[in-house]
């Protein structure tokens, strides 16, 4: 189906509008006064809404610990 809208070679024009339609569906603000953030994905569907925020919450973790573990390494070296 995507092939139809963008002709063969057009990779990045593909990469890129799958990008910004994922950003326009979601929306991730910080919660006052806190380390804390909300995630929200507006989707029809529920489960794979839930999908993407949990998956987003583990990749925002994941990199936090990678960003905290190369300071560490550094003072250590």
């Amino acid at each position: 189906m995507v092939r139809r809208f963008f002709p063969a070679g057009d990779g990045r024009r593909v990469h890129n509008a799958v990008i910004d339609r994922f950003l326009d569906r979601l929306d991730v603000t910080p919660v006052p006064r806190s380390y804390v953030f909300g995630i929200k994905v507006t989707s029809t569907d529920a489960q794979k809404a839930a999908r993407i925020i949990n998956t987003v919450a583990d990749l925002y973790i994941v990199d936090q610990l990678e960003a905290k573990f190369k300071i560490t390494r550094r003072t250590t070296d």
